[in-house]
């Protein structure tokens, strides 16, 4: 009887073993997919980029918050901007941002990375030739007045339509590869344009050119962005809704800097867990389950 026991016993373990192994698993696919989704959407966007006129990238380096880009592209499928008649050839503004936006599986605010998309249309230009040249600059100029300006801040809707696509998504750091071979987070800048120059800190129009460089001595540009996400998973998250958790969240999650061996946000990130379960700083969960992923995009 006392050999039946202890094998009972056993196997309860096993079983209690496997069902934590599984929930750990399928928190992990969750949080890998919504990464994927979003790292995904916006390489794909990317790839359709504008690269004539002037137009260049502009990320919005928030300090202690989510990071914010915007960039000119061409539309993939005919659907894919709303407010854009069925035509392919047409171009649109696309943006990518993170706001606090009532989550309904929560019943409460929480960060959520959103997307968004504006047409960009010449048929109501009127004025000079070179006012009509400036257009894509000048709808760029608008979207970036819509990007988050703070962690609590929403996003404006004064150029770009928002949809949310990563409800799993906590924070959004971007850093930048160099022609040379080096990483920073502060990237040189696009100097072709006055509308470009007249942008100071947290905006970064980004030089993708030497003629371009605002960087005089060694003529640097950025050659890819180096984007990482931290994620979260549903259940994870709900630890977080009192107590202002997801904030503590987000003022742990330090941004990128340029100290050396600390200028991506993997880098940056990784570390913390130890002290957020040692320091009891947050739920015990919310350091084990946090995941980091990061991806290069080349431009």
């Amino acid at each position: 009887m006392t050999v039946f026991l202890l094998l009972v016993a056993l196997l309860g373990q096993i079983i209690s073993y496997a069902n934590l192994a599984l929930t750990s698993s399928l928190k992990q696919v969750e949080c890998a997919s919504q990464a994927r989704i979003v790292l995904d959407r916006l390489a794909l966007d990317l790839s359709a980029r504008v690269k004539e006129g002037g137009t260049t990238i502009i990320v919005n380096k928030l300090p202690n918050a989510s990071d914010g880009i915007c960039f000119l592209a061409y539309a993939r499928t005919s659907d894919q901007i709303a407010t854009t008649p069925a035509d392919n050839n047409r171009l649109g503004v696309f943006g990518f941002a993170e706001e606090l936006q009532t989550d309904p599986t929560l019943n409460a605010s929480a960060p959520m990375f959103i997307w968004g998309n504006g047409a960009l249309t010449w048929s109501s230009q009127t004025g000079s030739q070179s006012e009509v040249d400036n257009q894509p600059i000048r709808a760029l100029q608008r979207a970036v007045g819509d990007l988050p300006t703070s962690y609590a801040s929403p996003a404006g809707s004064n150029m770009l339509d928002w949809v949310p696509i990563g409800t799993d998504i906590v924070r959004f750091e971007i850093s930048f590869l160099l022609n040379n071979g080096t990483v920073v987070t502060v990237p040189p800048t696009n100097t072709s344009n006055s509308a470009y120059t007249a942008m100071t800190a947290p905006l970064y129009p980004l030089a993708l050119s030497a003629s371009t460089s605002s960087d005089t001595t060694n003529h640097t540009y950025v050659t890819a962005l180096i984007v990482g996400v931290a994620a979260l998973d549903l259940q994870t998250r709900k630890l977080l809704v009192s107590n202002n958790g997801f904030q503590t969240l987000n003022s742990h999650l330090p941004d990128v800097s340029n100290t050396v061996g600390q200028q991506t946000a993997l880098q940056v990130w990784n570390p913390q867990r130890a002290a957020w379960i040692t320091g009891k700083i947050l739920p015990k969960p919310v350091g084990q389950e946090i995941r980091f992923y990061q991806q290069t995009i080349f431009l």
